[in-house]
Order: C-alpha cells, then sequence, then structure tokens
C-alpha cells in the first residue's frame, strides 16, 4: 500500500495522474474479463442437479413408454429396455458425455428439448411395430 502511495505521490502533472488512472481502469477491465471467462468454464462443469436428472430420466422413461406402446404392448416386455438405451445414447451422444449425469446445467433446457423430440431409429421402430403385430396375429 505504501509503494502505491509513494507512486502516486510521484506523479507530479495532472496528465501523468491521468496516463496512471487509465492503466489502473485498463488493468482492472483485463482482470474483470479473466474473472468472467474463469465463471463461464466453471458454469460448464456443474452437472445436472437431482432434481434436472429425476425430470430428464422420467422424460426418457415416459418417451420410451410411448414408442413400445404402452405396458401393455406385446413389444414392452422385449423392446422397452431398449428402447430406454437407444434415447440415453442419442441423448449421451449429442452431448459427448459418458453419462447424462455429466450433461453441464446449463444445458438442461437443451437437453428436454432433446429428449421430447426423441423418435426410436427406423430399426427399433420396425422391430416395435412386428413385436405388436404379433399380438394381434395370436
Amino acid at each position: 500500500m505504501e509503494n502505491h502511495i509513494s507512486g502516486v505521490s510521484k506523479l507530479e502533472t495532472p496528465e501523468d495522474i491521468m496516463i496512471a488512472t487509465l492503466q489502473n481502469i485498463k488493468n482492472v477491465k483485463e482482470e474483470v474479463k479473466l474473472v468472467q471467462t474463469d465463471i463461464i468454464e466453471l458454469k460448464q462443469e456443474i452437472d445436472l442437479t437431482r432434481n434436472q436428472k429425476s425430470k430428464l430420466r422420467k422424460l426418457v422413461q415416459l418417451n420410451a413408454m410411448e414408442a413400445v406402446g404402452g405396458k401393455k404392448s406385446q413389444a414392452y416386455g422385449t423392446l422397452y429396455r431398449v428402447a430406454i438405451a437407444e434415447h440415453w445414447r442419442t441423448i449421451k451422444n449429442y452431448f459427448e458425455v459418458a453419462s447424462y449425469e455429466e450433461i453441464p446445467k446449463i444445458r438442461f433446457d437443451e437437453a428436454l428439448e432433446l429428449a421430447e423430440c426423441w423418435q426410436p431409429t427406423a430399426e427399433l421402430a420396425m422391430e416395435i411395430k412386428r413385436a405388436n403385430q404379433m399380438l394381434m396375429l395370436a
């Protein structure tokens, strides 16, 4: 602090004081930018909350249930878990994470949007259709 005060007292002209003040402002702005960058990076590191994970998990289960035709469908017994696995795989691939729990909290709305528009692949849709038609033929 004493160095700062003695440094200020060495400033003799108003121009020197102005230059020193502007340099200090410039230094503070650079530090603020660094802090903002650190905050943005930290936000990217914060994973989903427990409630967000639960909401996403329920949506995935609901989508898979609808895809197979409900609990009473023939496809439910054999393909419900396949549909869930495929759904999670789509989400994990999109976010490039090993587990859906690693999705950044700030991208939760994006995860919900992706989950809401999920449809089974053509191959899985055909398997579900065949499994459910077997019940009708029996």
